[in-house]
């Protein structure tokens, strides 16, 4: 059963009532999204032209899409391709009832998010933005593409544990290009010695509100 729930900076969330769990902090949506996927992540790329791959591992409501697709708004010399995975995806509906605030770049353009997703199905986004969600778990799926940027947004540790297993970060570390970067809201002991087992430059860096920490990782050649 899934239900709208509001968080603490305003914006919505969806809470899945048979995990006991919710698709973002209840400390607030956005404010997690902005800090871990994009400030930490997106922000991060050394690649702030020509083209970049995205993975996003939980597609969800598509927040984390849609922050992206603003930030690409506001940068004309970057192209993104952006690959999702949801293998249970969210009924139409009550996406459209999430509230979401708009938040304009230097040049107040943008898009709502009820217009993203509206622009999403009918195929009409941008066209430095490519958009595609497969919905397949992370397990089952086969990656041939290597990417600049994963963003990792499953259910935690304690809900999704494969999620987070080391067999888990080996696919992780697999899907990577030479620097690219994996962004997650966890900080959890065991996630952490599962990307230093597979290889990659770990860091704890200060978490959302309501987080202490939060990972980075980053593939060494």
């Amino acid at each position: 059963m899934l239900s709208i729930v509001a968080t603490n900076d305003g914006s919505d969330t969806i809470l899945n009532s048979v995990l006991n769990s919710t698709y973002h902090s209840i400390n607030g949506a956005m404010q997690e999204s902005m800090h871990v996927f994009i400030k930490e992540g997106f922000n991060k790329l050394n690649n702030k032209t020509g083209s970049v791959s995205i993975l996003e591992i939980g597609y969800g409501t598509g927040l984390n899409a849609w922050l992206t697709y603003l930030e690409v708004l506001k940068n004309p010399s970057i192209d993104v391709e952006y690959l999702a995975l949801e293998p249970f995806p969210i009924e139409n509906e009550l996406i459209q009832q999430l509230n979401f605030p708009l938040i304009f770049n230097n040049s107040n353009e943008g898009i709502s998010f009820n217009q993203f997703q509206i622009e999403q199905m009918h195929g009409t986004l941008n066209n430095r933005f490519k958009l595609k969600i497969v919905k397949e778990k992370w397990e089952h799926f086969n990656t041939i593409n290597l990417f600049d940027l994963i963003y990792y947004d499953a259910f935690s540790p304690g809900v999704q544990p494969d999620m987070w297993s080391s067999f888990a970060m080996k696919k992780v570390s697999k899907s990577l290009k030479t620097d690219g970067i994996w962004v997650t809201y966890c900080a959890k002991g065991e996630v952490r010695r599962n990307l230093i087992f597979n290889g990659l430059r770990l860091e704890k860096i200060e978490g959302p509100p309501g987080k202490r920490h939060m990972l980075r990782a980053t593939k060494s050649s």
